[in-house]
């Protein structure tokens, strides 16, 4: 199995991909994930996505589940899709950023069992992740990351001085601490269905492929992320 550095649920119809445009790696550029829309650094691009049958329909892109790719969007980023949640395709070596400190996993488990269906890692700093309104699912809830929402959660991330978890300050200025490794329930988070959990940057996520495939009927792929090639950590 292969470490995470950013996996997204695509769901067909409109998804928008938002980049850090100052960065010159691929760890920082998948910080536009999670930067407000309205960040001056932020560059988004829309694609329609579709499947027929195996094949991923990307705006006027076609893709095959399980290649190893160079990402059109997050320089230095190669990119897999996978069509089940298993990873079994090695291709690379990391590139370390500075400013990540820790990674964010989303799982539609109430403890967190089993495989992520998203992850993003965490830098120092304002960040947001919106879920998609009126969604009941956990991976309904997650396509928001690729709708372009502009919620206004914006939280400020920081790493604890013990360096055994991270601090969230919200706008109001109060704050909450979560420890790595600890597995938060959906009542404590804004991604209706999902539980979720931080782990630090020196051991990411990584992905087992001992979960189905999602049964909602309009998921086409996850889309995984690495920094220069598919068999180093995912981002």
């Amino acid at each position: 199995s292969n470490d995470l550095e950013l996996r997204i649920p695509i769901l067909e119809g409109s998804n928008t991909i938002c980049v850090d445009s100052t960065a010159n790696n691929c760890v920082d550029s998948l910080r536009g994930i999670s930067l407000p829309h309205s960040h001056p650094d932020v560059s988004c691009d829309t694609q329609v996505w579709d499947l027929d049958e195996c094949n991923i329909i990307e705006g006027s892109q076609d893709h095959d589940f399980g290649i190893c790719e160079n990402s059109d969007d997050f320089p230095r980023c190669d990119l897999k899709f996978s069509q089940g949640l298993g990873l079994n395709e090695p291709c690379g070596e990391q590139t370390e950023s500075e400013e990540h400190f820790a990674y964010i996993g989303f799982f539609p488990t109430s403890d967190c069992s089993g495989d992520p269906y998203a992850v993003s890692p965490i830098f120092t700093g304002e960040a947001q992740i919106c879920p998609e309104e009126g969604e009941t699912t956990c991976l309904g809830s997650l396509s928001g990351i690729t709708q372009a929402p502009d919620c206004g959660d914006i939280r400020i991330n920081q790493e604890l001085e013990d360096g055994t978890g991270i601090r969230q300050t919200f706008l109001d200025n109060s704050f909450a601490d979560a420890p790595y490794n600890f597995c938060l329930p959906s009542v404590l988070g804004t991604v209706t269905g999902c539980s979720f959990m931080f782990v630090p940057k020196s051991t990411p996520f990584s992905i087992s492929g001992g979960n189905e495939i999602p049964d909602d009927s309009r998921f086409v792929t996850f889309l995984n992320y690495f920094t220069d090639s598919c068999s180093n950590d995912l981002e």
